[in-house]
């Protein structure tokens, strides 16, 4: 008896881990390598754009309306 169970309680197991879900397959393209882009990700990469030059430029001006008044940098676990 404790065979049969054993043996019901493994075939359970099984027949359920087979209908687990798949990871999806990686994308095939990235926002670098699109040919043509939405207009929300054309917007945020001018947006990114023009954060990376204000950040080169040290224009804390711009960059401040970026950022509550709260915000902290966290880096690595340090702050």
């Amino acid at each position: 008896m404790k065979t049969l169970t054993f043996g019901l309680v493994l075939a359970a197991l099984s027949a359920s881990s087979s209908y687990a879900q798949q990871p999806p397959a990686p994308p095939t393209e990235t926002i670098a390598t699109a040919a043509a882009h939405t207009p929300e990700q054309q917007e945020v990469i001018n947006l990114s754009t023009t954060k990376w030059a204000w950040m080169a430029d040290k224009d804390v001006d711009s960059l401040e309306t970026l950022f509550d008044d709260k915000a902290m940098f966290t880096h690595m676990g340090g702050t």
